[in-house]
């Protein structure tokens, strides 16, 4: 059983840390940056700056594939690039991708 884009997204999430938005097809802007997406239920989206929506108002999801790492107050933060490991997982979930700003966005609405 192949799994959706969401539950790819989630699990890629979960095992880098990174941080995400939403856009949906109701707002002119992207919801805020979040560490989390889940599936509440079948057929709805919800991150902890937006829905839970149904998944098919969901235009896109951008992944920053940067993540700051805060190590403490008198040492600068660590940045991790894990760009390289997220294009391969999504391209190995056959996950469509593409950059767009530093991001990797993963367009829901499908035509």
């Amino acid at each position: 059983m192949s799994r959706t884009s969401i539950e790819v997204i989630e699990s890629l999430i979960n095992s880098y840390s990174c941080e995400l938005r939403l856009k949906t097809i109701h707002e002119p802007e992207p919801a805020g940056w979040c560490r989390w997406i889940i599936q509440p239920v079948p057929g709805y989206i919800e991150s902890s700056t937006a829905g839970p929506c149904p998944a098919y108002e969901v235009e896109w999801v951008d992944i920053n594939p940067i993540v700051t790492i805060h190590i403490g107050r008198l040492v600068k933060d660590k940045y991790v690039n894990y760009q390289a490991e997220l294009e391969a997982q999504l391209t190995a979930a056959r996950v469509a991708w593409q950059h767009i700003d530093g991001l990797l966005r993963i367009h829901l609405l499908h035509s």
